[in-house]
């Protein structure tokens, strides 16, 4: 029986040198360094792309709501414009605003909500701003945008609420009759 000593036996297997490790090491922390940053902007771009693709639906509902009022022979206010499967209203300039109440301007934030349900197809949640309890921001709750009305003009503002590290709205300008995207990125 032959015997062969401890330190002969470890001297012929292969391995890694602490050398090779650190250099591994290193070379693993320059990529995550340089990629981490990059994976959380894609984050960030993916809820403003989100908004900017609903931002984009509501502005094409607005003209075709608009398009609905012109075909029907109406022009400025008018109650009860079939738009789908909802009734609109428009105000004075010819642009849709709150739904059925007569009024024909946007009298509040739940206005707001009402309009935005009757101008698009299975829209993302939205609730009036103020209603309780009320989200924060970032909340797992089914709520993805807040609506509020603007002053005295026929205005809503709609906030993303999902993206708790920035800003982003819509907004519509029912006398103007534009959406516009913002984000403070």
């Amino acid at each position: 029986m032959r015997f062969t000593s401890t330190s002969n036996r470890y001297r012929n297997t292969s391995g890694f040198t602490i050398i090779e490790l650190v250099a591994v090491i290193a070379i693993l922390s320059i990529l995550s360094a340089v990629a981490l940053p990059r994976f959380i902007n894609i984050q960030n771009q993916s809820h403003e792309a989100n908004v900017a693709a609903t931002g984009a639906a509501l502005s094409t509902a607005v003209v075709m709501a608009r398009s609905a009022l012109l075909a029907s022979g109406g022009t400025g206010a008018v109650d009860n414009i079939n738009f789908g499967r909802n009734v609109l209203d428009t105000n004075s300039a010819g642009w849709p605003v709150t739904t059925t109440d007569g009024l024909n301007v946007m009298t509040d934030h739940q206005g707001c909500v009402e309009l935005w349900n009757a101008l698009l197809q299975n829209p993302p949640s939205v609730r009036a701003f103020l209603s309780s309890p009320e989200p924060k921001f970032g909340a797992s709750s089914d709520t993805f945008f807040m609506a509020t009305k603007h002053g005295g003009r026929d205005q809503c503002a709609y906030f993303y609420r999902r993206a708790p590290s920035f800003s982003l709205e819509i907004r519509y300008d029912a006398e103007l009759g534009t959406v516009t995207v913002d984000s403070n990125l």
